[in-house]
Parts: structure tokens; C-alpha cells; sequence
């Protein structure tokens, strides 16, 4: 399929970047591996709030809602962003994902499951969030408690009563401690 814009990615990035080339009346298509928009934000924690106020947030062309807190919920970010696609149309080819790219002549040659695209232009709009970074360290295939990374946690619960260790304070380890109340124990130890 020959396009002149191919958008790798539907979230955050992929969706502000199919507004603005509508905005310019560009040709383009957008492909997401995943089968719905904004996966990563589906995916998060439950409790999650943007650390990031929503002004400063909010994407092209549309405000996020009034009656929004400063700080978004993850649930408020999924209704804005489902909003925000219906309101530009912009309808991604699900569970289509890149499975490599080429520079051939003056065109982008991208193969993905399901076709091959011919763009004039690529926008890799695939985020930080796809893989996790696990870590292997020395004892950890003999602890006999449960080793969770933070791109698989989702809730606090399941920690209720027990003695917990958060390796690292970054965003992702930092939502553990937000759970304190929960947990009979919290340490944190940051890894340089």
C-alpha cells in the first residue's frame, strides 16, 4: 500500500501525530500492533495520575475535559485519548504491527504482519512503554518469594501483610510507595 505519511504507533504520540497531518490535509496511515489505541494506558497501574499537569498535557487541536482533575486518572487519559480519536477520525489498522523498515530510493519500505506499506515519510510513534528492561541479578533464581517488574503490577492488594522490596525509584518504582498503607513494609533501594 503506497501512502506518503505511515504512522507507526497509535497512543499519545501516533494519535497527536494523525490530527496534525489531517489539520494539513496529508495523506497518512496509522497502524497499532495492538487491537485498541493507547495500549501502554491500558496496560499501566490502576491508580496512575499523570505527574504532569493537564495543560501541559492535553494534545493538538483539543483541551482535555473541564471537570478533570489537575492530574488526570490512567481511566480519564483513555477516555480523552478515545475522544480524541473519535472526534478526527482517525482509525488505525489494528494488530498490524512493523516487522522491519528499509530506506529504498526516496521511500520508506515498511513490512508489517499483515502488508507492506510504501511511505514518503515515517513517524516511529512507538513510545518507551513496549518492552520492560528485567534485570538479572545474582540469587534472584532461588528467592522463594514472588519477583514482579513494574510493567506487570497493577495493583496493591496482592502485597497486603507482607514484606515488600522496591528495587529502584524512577516512576516505576516510586508507585509502589505510594501503596505504603497497604504494606506492613516498603524499602526502597535505587540502583546507580
Amino acid at each position: 500500500m503506497n501512502t506518503n505519511t505511515l504512522i507507526v504507533g497509535a497512543s499519545i504520540p501516533g494519535l497527536a501525530s494523525a490530527a496534525c497531518l489531517q489539520k494539513k490535509n496529508i495523506e497518512y496511515v496509522i497502524i497499532e500492533k495492538q487491537g485498541q489505541i493507547a495500549s501502554p494506558w491500558h496496560n499501566h497501574y490502576h491508580r496512575l495520575h499523570l505527574h504532569t499537569c493537564k495543560r501541559f498535557s492535553q494534545l493538538p487541536y483539543k483541551e482535555m475535559a473541564g471537570n478533570y482533575p489537575r492530574y488526570p486518572s490512567r481511566l480519564q487519559i483513555i477516555e480523552y485519548l478515545e475522544d480524541y480519536q473519535r472526534e478526527f477520525n482517525i482509525n488505525p489498522l489494528f494488530n498490524t504491527e512493523a516487522r522491519s523498515v528499509r530506506r529504498e530510493g526516496d521511500y520508506w519500505i515498511t513490512t508489517t504482519n499483515e502488508q507492506t506499506f510504501r511511505s514518503k515519510h515515517l513517524i516511529m510513534a512507538t513510545g518507551a512503554y513496549g518492552r520492560p528492561k528485567p534485570v538479572q541479578l545474582k540469587g534472584m533464581e532461588t528467592f522463594p518469594g514472588r519477583i514482579l517488574h513494574s510493567y506487570d503490577y497493577r495493583a496493591g492488594q496482592g502485597f497486603s501483610g507482607q514484606q515488600v522490596l522496591v528495587v529502584g525509584f524512577g516512576n516505576s518504582g516510586g508507585i509502589t510507595v505510594t501503596m505504603r498503607n497497604s504494606w506492613k513494609w516498603i524499602r526502597s533501594v535505587s540502583w546507580i
